[in-house]
């Protein structure tokens, strides 16, 4: 079931009552439709680009659209700006070729990980900041391939994770919910995170 499909669900999450919130798939006021339909065909159309039907989902769109409350020319600015920076960054490139073979050791200093969902589907990311150990995270890995990683897993999330999660629950979800572990976390350590 794509987001799309789940938006015409209106329950579905283990409470039997979800409610689409407004602005998001399925509970678009018309003149948002109307935005989000001339987001679409000004993308699609624009030859300068990089249109990939895949990636750039009514969901996708949606998300521009609501973070410049739905000003058609400031989410385009928006949106160029995130497709320039992903070709600077070489996302494509990380997906598809980066591998984090210290995954394991840098969990042991680093630990964060997602379990299971929440009442409304979604995704559970927890960090365990009480057990950084900045020193010994640096010395297996770099600040680099932290960053690679955390692009790795965001793309893993928005392609993997959000899709799955609804299905199961019958409804688009589009959030996850972060849980951060500040057990014996004194405030020098929570500055260096």
């Amino acid at each position: 079931m794509s987001q799309a499909q789940a938006a015409t669900t209106s329950s579905g999450s283990s409470s039997g009552s979800y409610v689409i919130p407004p602005g998001r798939l399925g509970n678009l006021t018309p003149e948002q439709q109307t935005t989000l339909d001339q987001f679409r065909t000004d993308l699609s159309s624009d030859a300068n680009f990089p249109w990939t039907p895949a990636r750039h989902d009514d969901a996708t769109l949606l998300r521009f659209l609501r973070a410049r409350k739905f000003d058609l020319v400031r989410s385009k600015e928006m949106i160029y700006a995130a497709e320039k920076w992903r070709k600077e960054f070489g996302v494509d490139d990380i997906v598809a070729n980066f591998k984090f073979e210290e995954k394991e050791e840098v969990n042991k200093y680093y630990p964060q990980f997602y379990h299971k969902t929440d009442k409304e589907g979604r995704p559970i990311y927890i960090e365990v900041l009480g057990k950084l150990d900045v020193g010994k995270l640096y010395a297996a890995t770099s600040e680099d391939r932290l960053l690679k990683r955390l692009v790795l897993e965001y793309e893993r999330f928005l392609t993997e994770r959000l899709p799955a999660c609804s299905r199961v629950v019958g409804h688009p979800v589009e959030t996850s919910c972060t849980i951060l572990d500040l057990n014996n976390v004194g405030l020098m350590q929570f500055y260096k995170v």
